[in-house]
């Protein structure tokens, strides 16, 4: 198993139980972005949440930022740091997924951001939907100086669905590209995942093509909400 290499580095701090959500961040040699990424985490409007930051054996100075970040800052929501030699990033996040702890599970790549309003909403929703297996959301992409740029997923038609989906609903949908295999564009239990022993496939490529779809297969009640990363 992949977490057999795996050593907290940084314990979690302030402990709560309960959480709603765990976001899983892989890190690799991401010491351009590793700011902005931490920043949209910090400012998050709610704070229910706890992040589990991955370290995939990264030979820049991702960790070293990555630590004075948190170090200088009031962090108001639980962490993790752990560390791993090199294994690829699906391996990585199968050792956030073993350590994670929160009801829904998020996997958040260490080259993007959030919304500051994303856990809130995330929070919001579950609680409207009475607590779906899966959330699924769209996208904005931005280049290095913060402009939009143009985007393929996330706009559709079928991101104005208003009521809860079935499996079989999404599952087409993402048979017809309307909706993206990519783990970070969407939100499920980590019930699911456990129950069914979900992984990522280490050491292939494309790894959210094997793993997405049988998120979306093994969830019962699925939503889509008007949500941007």
């Amino acid at each position: 198993m992949a977490n057999i290499w795996s050593v907290i580095i940084f314990e979690e701090i302030q402990m709560k139980k309960n959480v709603l959500l765990s976001i899983i961040v892989p890190i690799y040699n991401v010491e351009k972005y590793i700011g902005s990424l931490v920043n949209s985490l910090v400012k998050q409007t709610n704070k229910n949440f706890e992040v589990i930051y991955i370290d995939d054996g990264s030979t820049d100075e991702s960790m070293q930022i990555l630590k004075e970040i948190m170090a200088g800052s009031e962090q108001e929501f639980s962490f993790k740091l752990l560390q791993q030699v090199n294994q690829g990033l699906s391996s990585a996040r199968n050792t956030g997924i073993l350590n994670a702890t929160g009801e829904y599970i998020f996997f958040l790549d260490s080259d993007d951001e959030i919304e500051i309003n994303f856990v809130e909403t995330i929070l919001t929703s579950c609680y409207k939907y009475s607590q779906p297996d899966t959330l699924i959301f769209g996208y904005s992409r931005i280049d290095e100086f913060g402009n939009a740029l143009d985007s393929n997923y996330g706009h559709g038609s079928f991101y104005r669905q208003k009521d809860l989906c079935t499996s079989e609903q999404i599952l087409t949908a993402l048979s017809k590209d309307e909706i993206p295999t990519t783990a970070w564009s969407f939100v499920t239990k980590r019930s699911v995942i456990e129950k069914h022993d979900l992984l990522f496939s280490v050491g292939k490529k494309f790894e959210d093509n094997n793993f997405t779809p049988k998120v979306f297969y093994f969830s019962k009640n699925i939503v889509v909400i008007s949500l941007r990363l």
